[in-house]
């Protein structure tokens, strides 16, 4: 996708037609190296399940993983705050 190499993972709920319920279809793939996601879409059919009633998509893009953008990560601590380790990691948690 995209020019990377990327899984799909696919979910669909079928519609209930006697209960007036369309089904919805969700796709999600993510890059097949850095298992980060790629795209999501999301289809929701109506109840008799052949008109699509809203379609929506989202492209995602990453920063490349620098030591200049890791700095961008960490957050100030607040006056009356300190930092703390993390208890499972042992990493400072801001």
């Amino acid at each position: 996708m995209d020019g990377q190499w990327a899984i799909e993972y696919t979910k669909v709920l079928i519609g209930d037609k006697s209960k007036g319920v369309g089904g919805v279809h969700t796709g999600l793939w993510i890059n097949a190296d850095s298992n980060l996601p790629i795209r999501m879409e999301l289809k929701g059919y109506d109840v008799t399940g052949t008109t699509i009633a809203h379609d929506e998509t989202d492209d995602y893009a990453f920063l490349p993983n620098t030591a200049a953008n890791r700095e961008n990560l960490g957050a100030p601590i607040p006056a009356g705050f300190k930092q703390v380790q993390d208890p499972h990691s042992g990493m400072p948690v801001n």
